[in-house]
């Protein structure tokens, strides 16, 4: 199972970088262009996998509940935005997290889920002026 699982990687990796090569394009006019990371990761991901494949004892990997919980909570979030919008599901995920995962106090897991999203908003808002998504409740 471990050896299917690194040839689909090398598979992904390889589709990715010949994607980025073919029609996004590799360099443009003396610069990167939008394939250039496609390209560099895919060849990276199909390098780490071929060493994976070739290495004698591969790890025993299981798969635990707990593995799960940031997948599901980063789906979550995602899903909460088109009723949220970015910023207010953005803080409701950072509090949430702290609250159940790391197990922070109210107060505590308040202030920093306030102040990183304030952060982010300043950032990405005010000084990028990159707009971010907004949902039927939220801004």
């Amino acid at each position: 199972m471990d050896r299917m699982i690194s040839v689909f990687i090398i598979l992904f990796g390889g589709y990715w970088a010949f994607k980025g090569w073919t029609e996004y394009g590799f360099w443009i006019d003396k610069t990167p262009g939008s394939g250039f990371l496609p390209v560099i990761i895919g060849i990276a991901t199909m390098l780490l996998a071929t060493l994976g494949l070739l290495k004698n004892n591969p790890p025993v990997f299981r798969i635990e509940k707990k593995n799960f919980v940031p997948v599901i909570g980063a789906l979550l979030m995602v899903a909460s935005i088109s009723v949220f919008g970015m910023i207010i599901s953005i803080l409701l995920f950072l509090v949430l997290w702290l609250l159940i995962v790391e197990k922070f106090t109210i107060k505590r897991a308040s202030i920093l889920g306030l102040s990183t999203t304030l952060v982010i908003y300043l950032i990405f808002d005010m000084v990028l002026k990159v707009p971010f998504p907004t949902g039927i409740i939220g801004f």
